[in-house]
């Protein structure tokens, strides 16, 4: 080749090597106008697209002097927020947000827009997206922005100042070439101390937004350098590069004379998902030292500004290589977590299974005993039952017949109401000669025990009266008390049983018209005249000898001696019927509704004195329970 032709061939390489060098440099210079691809993802020409998520806290921003401030409680995403887009006070589009939170607005660009986020039982929450800057070139691409993040506040403050103000503003810089945000100022206090401050966590969580934003920007920037780099590199390494002598400046070196910058500088694609392994993670963390250390010896060797270009896109792909090897060790982290999280409640379901299985067992076991001790008890109740309504025969055989004691006294009724099946309370009745001798005894208890105590009193009167003809009143109170402490034994000195009777007794002596009283705490009342007497009992009880007294057990009674009158009425009882509870305010029926009772019902015979006594105890006590034996004796002569 002559002269010529190798400064021709050597000025046409330099021409385009300066072309090439041009082009990189315009290729820089371009960079922002790929801007719009920071969003993730390329938007419609001529709209924004704005994708976000609303999340709900409870926050009370009130506070007073020296209080601490109310902590924030986070709730989760909310579904169903209404958000409503105006511009000019119209509004342009409507949206909801999905089951995870998720919301899309699509709106036209070169305007400016209100958006409203509402929520029954939250504060509405408001801010501006302003895009009327956005230049043509952008504006023929679109721009999309992803990761906006609002909250809305579940407390309802009453102050309504700020509802309706917006706490930002979204707008794009021009200068910038990006979306920013400018929060609103409130002026939280007014006069001297005023003061502004940044209003509420919306406006730091849509900064948070644009930097994220911001960050996809500058990576995306990066990888259109080192990609325009590496190009560059590659095509020029393939071409002779022209040289000098001292001796022809002109003169170019022939092309197997041309120095090559040569590497061994390698490092493989991005890690895919399927590569997040341990194993695969040491083998990525060699391959880096690897490239570093070449990366270190390829700077000692570059020569040439396009060495120093490719050296410089390389070293940006090893630090994207090394933060994309630390989020995937993060993510490995995470898994793990993740993972471990998932064993331990699957062991802790494991052992709440074993528990509410084992719960479940004892409950069947507990079930199935509780079932078998039911039938037992029942059996037993069943045999108790029977055997205490048999007791209930029997003590109903020693009382005497109604008819019986209508032969001996043809005007009168017995109204007998034990509160159990066998009852502490009797009645007796016997004629001696031409005397009647008639009694109410109520015995200490009921039931069961008071049901003996009135076998042993109904023998003891038997003794007393029938056999040994004892008819002064007084003194069969008095047999029949040594009689008790005789049959219970209350003489001992170990023993303080106070078991014992109180009762009322009359002998009823029709020929001299005369009546004998003698009573143990019980009194009776003569009713004539429409008036009521009260014939009062000696204040000591049959039986029930106390300690103290214990040495002197003989107790003397008085005989009281009442004229008998035509027309008069003679009423004997227990105190059950005036203890019993019942009535508007589940009161005792008490000592004057039973003398008012008995004043009401004279004007009727004794049958229906009888049905007007039960008729007013059953109406009293309702549905209440009967808390003692009652017995009611009417005479009238």
């Amino acid at each position: 080749m002559c002269f010529l032709e190798k400064n021709h061939v050597g000025l046409r390489d330099k021409r385009a090597a300066l072309k090439n060098r041009s082009l990189f440099l315009l290729l820089l210079s371009l960079l922002p106008c790929f801007q719009p691809f920071c969003f993730g993802q390329s938007a419609n020409e001529g709209t924004i697209v704005v994708e976000g998520l609303v999340s709900g806290y409870n926050h009370d921003p009130t506070r007073k002097l020296l209080q601490k401030e109310k902590p924030i409680i986070l709730e989760g995403t909310l579904e169903r927020v209404s958000i409503n887009v105006l511009e000019s006070g119209t509004s342009v589009f409507t949206a909801l947000t999905n089951k995870k939170g998720e919301f899309e607005l699509k709106l036209s660009l070169g305007k400016i827009y209100r958006v409203e986020l509402t929520k029954n039982g939250r504060t509405k929450t408001i801010f501006l997206i302003d895009v009327r800057a956005v230049p043509p070139e952008i504006a023929a691409i679109g721009i999309k922005f992803i990761g906006a993040e609002l909250v809305m506040n579940s407390f309802l403050s009453k102050d309504t100042a700020q509802v309706n103000q917006p706490f930002g503003r979204l707008y794009y810089d021009a200068r910038k070439k990006m979306m920013d945000f400018e929060p609103a100022q409130v002026k939280v206090k007014s006069g001297l101390f005023a003061r502004q401050e940044e209003p509420n966590t919306s406006a730091s969580l849509m900064k948070r937004a644009v930097l994220k934003n911001r960050d996809n920007i500058i990576n995306d920037q990066k990888a259109i350098l080192t990609t325009t780099q590496e190009k560059k590199a590659n095509k020029k390494m393939t071409k002779p590069v022209p040289v000098t002598t001292a001796e022809n400046k002109e003169v170019l070196q022939a092309p197997d004379t041309v120095r090559k910058f040569t590497s061994r500088f390698k490092l493989g694609s991005n890690i895919g998902v399927d590569h997040f392994s341990d194993e695969f993670m040491r083998s990525r963390e060699s391959e880096i030292e690897a490239a570093r250390k070449q990366l270190e010896e390829d700077k000692a060797n570059a020569k040439t500004a396009e060495d120093s270009l490719l050296i410089k896109g390389r070293e940006e792909l090893l630090n994207a290589a090394v933060i994309e090897l630390s989020g995937a060790k993060k993510m490995i982290e995470m898994q793990k977590n993740q993972i471990t999280t998932q064993r331990n409640l699957l062991y802790l379901a494991i052992f709440s299974l074993v528990l509410v299985f084992t719960f479940l067992f004892f409950l069947f076991k507990h079930s199935k005993d509780k079932k078998k001790n039911h039938i037992l008890l029942k059996e037993k109740t069943k045999k108790i039952t029977d055997s205490i309504n048999y007791a209930k025969y029997i003590q109903q055989s020693i009382l005497p017949q109604e008819s019986d004691i209508q032969k001996l006294l043809p005007h009168s009724f017995i109204y007998y109401q034990p509160r159990d099946i066998v009852s502490g309370d009797f009645y007796w009745t016997s004629g001696i000669g031409d005397k009647i001798i008639i009694a109410a005894v109520d015995c200490t208890g009921h039931g069961v025990p008071g049901a003996f105590m009135s076998l042993i009193g109904n023998t003891l009167l038997n003794e007393i009266i029938n056999e040994k003809k004892v008819i002064e009143p007084s003194s069969i109170l008095k047999l029949l008390h040594i009689g008790i402490l005789k049959s219970l034994n209350q003489n001992a000195s170990e023993i303080n049983c106070q078991d014992g009777m109180e009762m009322s007794l009359c002998v009823i002596d029709h020929q001299q018209k005369m009546i004998g009283f003698a009573g143990a705490v019980n009194p009776i009342y003569i009713v004539r005249d429409n008036a009521i007497t009260v014939i009062k009992a000696d204040m000591q009880a049959i039986g029930g000898i106390r300690p103290t007294s214990r040495k002197d057990t003989v107790v003397e009674f008085n005989t009281q001696h009442i004229p008998i009158h035509e027309g008069m009425a003679l009423y004997m009882f227990t105190d059950g019927y005036m203890d019993q509870f019942g009535g508007p305010g589940n009161k005792k029926f008490n000592t004057q509704q039973f003398k008012k009772m008995l004043l009401d019902i004279q004007p009727f015979d004794m049958d229906k004195q009888k049905q007007i006594v039960e008729q007013t105890m059953k109406n009293w006590k309702g549905n209440y329970k009967q808390i003692d034996d009652m017995l009611v004796i009417g005479l009238r002569f």
